[in-house]
Parts: C-alpha cells; sequence; structure tokens
C-alpha cells in the first residue's frame, strides 16, 4: 500500500471516530454531514452510522482491512 493511502485511510479513520463523537453529541445527521465534508466514502458512512451491527471490529481496523 502506498504511503498516500495509508494517509487517507488514517485521516478517513480519524474522521469517522470524529463523526462517532459528532452522532453521540449531535445525532447521525450532523455526522452524516461530518463526513461527507471530511470526503469519507457514503458506503462507509452508513455503516458507520447505520448502528453497532455495521461497526467493525477494532482487530479488523488495525489489520487494514477493507471491504
Amino acid at each position: 500500500m502506498a504511503n498516500s493511502d495509508r494517509r487517507k485511510l488514517r485521516s478517513e479513520a480519524f474522521a469517522v471516530d470524529n463523526a462517532l463523537w459528532v452522532a453521540k453529541t449531535e445525532g447521525t445527521t450532523p455526522a452524516m454531514d461530518y463526513l461527507q465534508e471530511k470526503g469519507v466514502p457514503q458506503d462507509v458512512a452508513l455503516r458507520v452510522l447505520g448502528g453497532p451491527e455495521f461497526h467493525r471490529q477494532h482487530r479488523d481496523r488495525r489489520q487494514g482491512k477493507r471491504e
């Protein structure tokens, strides 16, 4: 994986973490807006904000898996 890809995925992970906080404090609509502003793919945003059954396990995130 190229360094630029790693940076993008790392920034995407940071945006997702922030969006989860936004969702808890302000709701899912502001969180979705935030993810869209940060350029997170819509499928990722929907999975993250769709509910816990769609969340990835922490172990998968560390291994860098993307489906």
